[in-house]
């Protein structure tokens, strides 16, 4: 078989498998417990963040929260930064080429009384940058896009999405790194969340 579908899914390293068993079998407690075992675990889990915080180059407060997956982490941040910011705006950009865990999130949201736009893409399918200069006001409150498009594999300009965004410093910039997170170099600090 020739598997073609790495950037969705790979195959797990011999070492990485037995990392997550033994860390498994040994390190099971409850983080959020006053026993013993458990603050080891909860000493561990902050750890792991800090290495992951340097490794990614990430400033402070820059936070690191584990969840089970991408949609999760999507539908947290995109829901939650929508919700905060509601006092400041109402409107919401994306694209119509989003993974369906944000196209979802953002609809859901459109439900409960957002003003939600859609940002053009190209003929290449990458964002417009004029669209979205266009879109741009002082309703706007959030802006998200993916890096790396799941489906066809294009790479939108988030550095000069952000570039742009700085004249919109109430406006929270989400990017969806899924596909293109380990693949492709980004300063995660372009965005307020990834």
């Amino acid at each position: 078989m020739i598997y073609l579908d790495n950037a969705a899914t790979t195959k797990p390293n011999e070492d990485v498998i037995q990392t997550y068993t033994q860390m498994n079998q040994q390190y099971f407690f409850n983080p959020n417990s006053p026993h013993s075992a458990g603050i080891k675990i909860a000493h561990l889990l902050d750890k792991a963040r800090e290495n992951i915080k340097q490794y990614l180059n990430l400033k402070d407060p820059f936070n690191i929260i584990f969840t089970s997956g991408a949609t999760e982490s999507n539908n947290i941040a995109l829901q939650g930064m929508a919700k905060a910011k509601k006092r400041f705006g109402n409107t919401i950009l994306t694209t119509k080429m989003e993974h369906p865990s944000v196209l979802e999130t953002m609809r859901g949201l459109e439900d409960e009384g957002f003003n939600l736009k859609y940002i053009k893409t190209t003929n290449d399918g990458k964002l417009d940058i004029s669209s979205l200069q266009e879109l741009l006001n002082d309703e706007v409150v959030l802006v998200t896009c993916m890096h790396v498009n799941n489906v066809m594999g294009q790479i939108q300009p988030i550095e000069e999405i952000s570039r742009i965004l700085e004249e919109y410093p109430k406006v929270h910039f989400h990017v969806d790194g899924v596909q293109g997170f380990g693949k492709i170099p980004l300063d995660i600090n372009l965005a307020d969340s990834y």
